[in-house]
């Protein structure tokens, strides 16, 4: 039995917290969880913000406006695919 795909589009706030819960209540037997995404990271924001009036620090920076995806889903149970969608079939 072949498993069907759950996609997300988009890495952003909504899409990254929608796969980080998703990732949790699938049933990763009957499902794959794919989160498509421009980024390699998602990009926090308010915390740029932040830096723009405050002594850039670059670790603060790492840590709190340029958070990757590598650990989003819990255990592991999802996988990211960095690219653009063109077009839904």
């Amino acid at each position: 039995m072949s498993k069907s795909n759950v996609v997300i589009l988009g890495g952003g706030g909504s899409g990254a917290h929608i796969a980080r819960a998703l990732s949790a209540k699938l049933d990763h037997n009957r499902f794959n969880l794919v989160l498509v995404t421009l980024a390699d990271r998602y990009v926090h924001m308010p915390a740029l913000v932040r830096l723009t009036v405050d002594t850039p620090d670059t670790k603060y920076l790492e840590e709190n406006a340029l958070i990757p995806y590598d650990h989003l889903f819990i255990g592991g149970k999802g996988t990211v695919k960095i690219g653009k969608v063109v077009n839904i079939e």
